[in-house]
Parts: structure tokens; C-alpha cells; sequence
């Protein structure tokens, strides 16, 4: 082998190298450029999601202290029909003594 193709490997090799070394570069390019936009769109959904999550909140304390209200209100109806049933039961009394 002279020196000549020996100069002419070494080149070819160094060719090789330097295409191979650019497109590693524009592969972990457009790798990292594909990651950012997936990072943004999961940050996007990441925000949504708290915003929804807050709502929830939200309307989860609004509705349980409606119900607490609805117990409360159902427990003095409750009292109320107790009263009035415990009314008329006198009165059926007072009316069979009377009948009596």
C-alpha cells in the first residue's frame, strides 16, 4: 500500500466521521426539539388539569354544604311532622274519650 492510498483511507475515513458526526448532531437536534413540544403540550395539559382540579374543589365544597343544608332541613321537617303526627294523635284521643 503507498502513501497515496494511505492518504487517501485516512481522508475517507475522516469524511465518514464528519457525516456521521453531523447527522448524530441533527438526530439529538430534532431529538430535543420533539421533547421541548411534547414538554410544552404536557405543561398545557399539566395547567389544565389544575384548573379543572380547582373547579372540582370548588364545586365540591359549594355541594357538601348543600347537603349539610338539605340534613338540616330535612331533620326540622322531620321534627315538624313528628309534632303535628303527635298533634293529631291527641286529638283522635280527646275525640274517642269524648265518643266514649
Amino acid at each position: 500500500m503507498d502513501l497515496l492510498s494511505l492518504a487517501e483511507l485516512v481522508v475517507a475515513f475522516g469524511v465518514l466521521q464528519a457525516a456521521s458526526l453531523w447527522a448524530m448532531k441533527w438526530l439529538l437536534e430534532r431529538n430535543a426539539k420533539q421533547t421541548e413540544q411534547r414538554l410544552s403540550v404536557q405543561e398545557a395539559h399539566a395547567i389544565e388539569s389544575d384548573k379543572t382540579m380547582l373547579r372540582l374543589r370548588e364545586e365540591l365544597a359549594r355541594d357538601y354544604v348543600r347537603r349539610e343544608d338539605w340534613i338540616q332541613m330535612a331533620v326540622g321537617i322531620d321534627r315538624k311532622l313528628d309534632s303535628l303526627y303527635a298533634s293529631i294523635d291527641n286529638i283522635k284521643e280527646k275525640l274517642n274519650a269524648r265518643a266514649a
